[in-house]
Parts: structure tokens; C-alpha cells; sequence
């Protein structure tokens, strides 16, 4: 709780969430010099408001929802006006480090609306719908499922590749794909957005030893990519968050017999890999 209500303290009067904030005053003008010394000048991944969501429905803090909801109207307004400039529902990159920092999805330019950011993007219209309707307002509920629906078929109809039978980001005003295959596409599961013959495709990628099925997957970058590489942070090496998440997905189309596979080997990544200090 203390955490989410502290995410709500640093809220920028634009109602931008930063993605950093300095403990002290003026520290941060060496990486945010359009910033205002403090807090960086770019946000957030859109995971807030399904954090605050998942929280209730552990701890029934009606007070914490009531709370924080006029910051996440705040927040998701911004992602609106700010980062969907053709208004169709999906949101941009600004910065590599609002998104993977080094990964190949940015090789081309950062003029990007990437396939995980708007699956959380949509999460998050879904997560403010679901706290509207627990505190009553059935009209704000209803706006942000329809909100949500449109992120989720511009997902579907723009981003889905026929051919790759995967999702990719859209790059530029014309948004053509960027044709690199990472399991960014695999974060459409966890929330529903795929839809059965689609996450079917991605359930076959993801076991597939020339794709994503590694020893210790899941790789940021498919094995086959010509920009694979295993020691170059975001360019192959596992991110567990990436794991869980499609742990998740796995466990929502109600595939508990890949999940399984896929957590005994996450497991065995966090077990063997160095030793926790005591």
C-alpha cells in the first residue's frame, strides 16, 4: 500500500508518472535536463493502475482504490493527449529506458508503439474500469471497457503479422512493423488480448527450440534473430518480470500444462545461477 500511495506522491502536475525520482532536490539534471531537477522527464510503463487493481483484490482497501483513482484518471489521460498522436488507441515510445533499453525493437528509431506497452496500456483502461464500477460509477466503468476494446482491436488488427503468426511493434506514421520477434508479443496473454488462434501460435513459439525454448528461457530476442545476442542486456538475456508475465498468460487461456514446463525452468534459472548472500 505505502508503495502505491508513494507512486501517487510523485504524480507531475501534467499527470505524467516519471519513471525515476531522486531523493534529493536538483540531483537529476544530468540525465533530466528537461526535467525539473527531481523526477525524470519520461514515464513509467502503464502497469500502475493494474498494480493498484491486483492490490485490491488481495486486501478489499476500498480507501486505497477510492484514493488513488482520480491519479490514474489523471495518468491515463496523459498517455492519451501525449502519446497517441493519431488518436487510435495506442501509445508511443519516447525513451529507450521507458521501454527495453537496448533491445533491437529500437535499432530502427524510437518512433514506436510497442506491442507490451499498449497490452499494459489496455490493462490499465481495463484495471480504471473495474475500480469505477467496485466504487459505483457504472457510466466511468463503461467509457474506459470501450476505451479499453479500442486499444485491444488496434493490437489485433495492426500489430498481428499473418505470416510471422506473431505480434510486432509498429514503427513511424505509417506503422510498419518492425519485424523482430521477441516475446514482447507473448504480453498480449496475461490480458486476454489475443484472441484463441493467436495465442495458440504464440503457445507454439514459445516451446519452440528455435524461437524462445532455451534452456533457461524466455531470451529477449528469438534465438534466430540475426540480433541475438546472450550477454547484451536486453538483447537476449532472460528478464525474469518477462517470465511471469507470461506465466500469467499461459495460466489465463488455461494452458496449465505449458505453464508448468515454463516455471520448472524459471525455477532452475533462480536456483542455479550464483548464491543469495546471507
Amino acid at each position: 500500500h505505502d508503495d502505491l500511495r508513494s507512486v501517487a506522491l510523485q504524480q507531475l502536475p501534467n499527470g505524467m508518472l516519471p519513471h525515476e525520482v531522486y531523493l534529493e532536490p536538483d540531483t537529476a539534471w544530468g540525465n533530466w535536463p528537461d526535467g525539473d531537477g527531481q523526477a525524470s522527464s519520461i514515464t513509467q510503463l502503464p502497469i500502475y493502475a493494474y498494480a493498484v487493481w491486483e492490490t485490491y483484490r488481495v486486501t478489499h482497501d476500498r480507501a486505497l482504490i477510492a484514493d488513488l483513482l482520480p491519479v490514474l484518471l489523471r495518468y491515463d489521460d496523459w498517455c492519451s493527449r501525449d502519446r497517441d498522436r493519431d488518436g487510435d488507441g495506442l501509445m508511443n515510445l519516447a525513451h529507450r529506458w521507458e521501454g527495453w533499453d537496448t533491445s533491437p525493437r529500437w535499432d530502427w528509431g524510437l518512433d514506436v508503439e510497442p506491442v507490451d506497452v499498449n497490452a499494459m496500456y489496455y490493462a490499465q483502461k481495463i484495471a480504471i474500469a473495474n475500480i469505477a464500477r467496485e466504487l459505483g460509477d457504472a457510466a466511468l466503468a463503461q467509457k474506459y471497457l470501450a476505451d479499453a476494446e479500442r486499444t485491444a482491436h488496434a493490437i489485433r488488427e495492426k500489430m498481428w503479422d499473418a505470416d510471422a503468426q506473431t505480434f510486432f511493434d509498429l514503427q513511424g506514421d505509417d506503422e510498419v512493423r518492425v519485424r523482430v520477434r521477441t516475446p514482447a508479443a507473448f504480453i498480449t496473454l496475461p490480458f486476454g488480448i489475443a484472441d484463441p488462434a493467436q495465442a495458440e501460435a504464440l503457445c507454439k513459439q514459445l516451446f519452440d527450440p528455435q524461437l524462445f525454448w532455451s534452456k533457461f528461457p524466455i531470451p529477449t530476442v528469438a534465438l534466430n534473430e540475426p540480433t541475438f545476442s546472450p550477454t547484451d542486456y536486453w538483447r537476449g538475456p532472460i528478464w525474469f518480470n518477462q517470465n511471469w508475465l507470461t506465466l500469467e498468460g499461459l495460466r489465463r487461456y488455461q494452458r496449465d500444462d505449458l505453464a508448468a514446463p515454463l516455471l520448472l525452468r524459471s525455477l532452475d534459472l533462480l536456483t542455479s545461477q550464483g548464491h543469495p548472500s546471507a
